[in-house]
């Protein structure tokens, strides 16, 4: 499968090459698949006023209080680990609706002042 590149001045990822840009304002972007069954959200910012970890924390917490309403079934987390040293954190959380067929895959980095948080959303999955 071939791929495309995606950046800003924060980040660089790979998407597959069909999938599109659908919305994009400053620091905030998202890509969806050509048939709509998976979504790319980006997310970047600068730290300010307080720690990198701090930071990662409190996204993390926004991130599960703003989870997707869904019709049926409930939330729940499948995956979760943070590793951190001096200069650099690394958060990861999957999230999972099995009634609903909803998974959402998020990663936080922060290093050097920034954050860049990926949501990789599957509207349709049956199976982790």
């Amino acid at each position: 499968m071939k791929s495309q590149t995606v950046s800003t001045e924060m980040w660089q990822a790979q998407l597959p090459e069909d999938w599109t840009l659908i919305e994009g304002t400053g620091s905030s972007i998202y890509f969806e698949s050509p048939d709509g069954a998976a979504g790319a959200y980006f997310l970047a910012w600068r730290v300010f006023g307080r720690s990198l970890e701090e930071a990662v924390q409190d996204t993390g917490a926004s991130e599960r209080r703003a989870l997707p309403e869904t019709e049926e079934g409930q939330w729940e987390i499948v995956r979760s680990s943070a590793q951190d040293d001096a200069h650099q954190i690394d958060g990861v959380v999957e999230y999972f609706n099995r009634r609903s067929c909803y998974r959402i895959a998020s990663r936080i980095l922060g290093r050097r002042g920034y954050c860049v948080r990926l949501a990789y959303h599957d509207y349709y999955c049956t199976r982790l």
